[in-house]
């Protein structure tokens, strides 16, 4: 029988430049869900940390796929959603002083698992395909007897640069 071990896929994302406190405002409402579900409930979310933690779901179902588990039966398992640096920035403030402006960042921790009891999904996640180019050739260069044409293009001529700063500067005379 195969280890709990082996049926967990993880991902992370480090210094997310969101608080913490919002981002676990998603987080709480993913926990427990099937992927392709929770996947469905973030594209509907309008919160900004939605689309940070739906590509970490996706990321951790890459993992999933590299360790052969079945994908319609993934639930995630856990997300927690960890204090990262905080940004120190000061602001002005009224009678010559300074107020300090914190800005916080979080990191994101997900463990997803191939639970047995659950039934397949009512949809599948789409997989992206991956594009390939192809090489479109001439009949008359295929055959090696004439190289292909191509356009020429009218070269327009470039604008003069104006002086600057530097140049105005260094152009007037000392006293």
């Amino acid at each position: 029988m195969a280890n709990k071990q082996d049926k967990i896929a993880t991902a992370s994302i480090a210094n997310l430049n969101i608080a913490p406190r919002k981002v676990r405002l998603v987080a709480d409402l993913v926990k427990g869900q099937p992927v392709v579900s929770a996947i469905a409930l973030l594209q509907a979310l309008p919160n900004r940390s939605s689309g940070p933690i739906e590509k970490l779901i996706h990321s951790a179902v890459t993992n999933a796929r590299a360790k052969n588990l079945d994908l319609g039966k993934l639930v995630v398992q856990n997300l927690t959603v960890d204090k990262g640096r905080v940004l120190r920035r000061m602001k002005a403030k009224s009678r010559g002083m300074a107020g300090l402006v914190e800005h916080k960042q979080s990191h994101v921790y997900l463990t997803i698992q191939e639970s047995p009891d659950l039934k397949g999904p009512a949809y599948v996640l789409p997989q992206k395909v991956k594009k390939v180019k192809k090489e479109v050739k001439e009949k008359a260069a295929a055959k090696g007897k004439e190289k292909p044409q191509f356009r020429e293009t009218e070269e327009k001529p470039k604008p003069e640069k104006k002086g600057g700063f530097v140049k105005k500067f260094f152009q007037r005379k000392s006293i």
